[in-house]
């Protein structure tokens, strides 16, 4: 609970601060609404679980608010009218960024079995950094990646339980229990990062081709006029960019 109340207070901050706007205004989502999501993860990780008689029981931070958190974040996919968002199936993408994550969560937690606290740590860590990772390489884009941590990591601790009570004899279920919580922040942080890290570098390499393009031009201009009406055809016809390739490129690497 420790590591995601930390990650969870440095986000609290970038946003009241307006730092985080942009990244919320890329994804289509007010950074009020933002901080309130946030705000609200922080109290229900100190509120105690829910228990339904002796057989079960659920966290607010790790389960219920991430069941709602995934709903909006499937929603702002949906609602997405860009052509970048429909060529490159990000809804899609979404889905199976959260069968990875799932994935991910339920083969560390099925071969660690957290018990004690120091495992529990040990596989939340594993789970967030892996899981931040496989939520990225599969979603690709800021909303994608963000669905995927989430709602991967809590559908993942859904299966583990099932299967401890259904298939290894446990007689209770436990949602969002055994560091959950810290795991679906820690993925969530750590996939923004990767994507943002990629980003930058991409950025790079484009001001880098642009710049080398430029002074290929700069020391071409003597030529002839009509040898460089030719070149400059030639050139505009095989890098054209569509304003559907711009809008791709704004919308994922921006």
């Amino acid at each position: 609970m420790i590591i995601g109340l930390v990650l969870l207070g440095i986000v609290a901050v970038l946003i009241f601060f307006g730092i985080a706007a942009r990244f919320f205004q890329k994804i289509g989502l007010p950074s009020w609404i933002a901080f309130i999501l946030v705000l609200a993860l922080v109290i229900g990780a100190v509120v105690p679980s829910i228990r339904i008689g002796n057989y079960f029981s659920m966290t607010v931070s790790g389960f219920l608010l991430p069941i709602l958190i995934t709903i909006i974040l499937f929603a702002l996919i949906g609602g997405r009218k860009s052509i970048a968002t429909k060529r490159n199936f990000e809804g899609l993408r979404a889905v199976f960024a959260v069968i990875a994550v799932a994935g991910v969560a339920v083969a560390t937690r099925l071969l660690m079995m957290p018990t004690s606290f120091s495992s529990v740590i040990t596989s939340s860590v594993i789970i967030g950094l892996v899981g931040g990772v496989a939520a990225y390489i599969v979603g690709m884009s800021r909303l994608a990646t963000l669905t995927g941590a989430v709602g991967g990591i809590m559908l993942g601790d859904v299966i583990v339980n099932l299967v401890q009570r259904y298939a290894m004899g446990r007689d209770y279920l436990a949602f969002g229990a055994s560091g959950v919580f810290d795991s679906i922040i820690l993925a969530s942080v750590v996939g923004i990062l990767v994507l943002s890290a990629i980003s930058a570098l991409r950025r790079a390499q484009m001001k880098k081709y642009v710049r080398r393009h430029s002074l290929s031009f700069e020391s071409g201009e003597d030529q002839h006029i009509t040898e460089y009406e030719h070149f400059y055809k030639v050139e505009k016809d095989k890098n054209e960019i569509t304003k559907e390739e711009e809008e791709k490129f704004r919308e994922y690497f921006d």
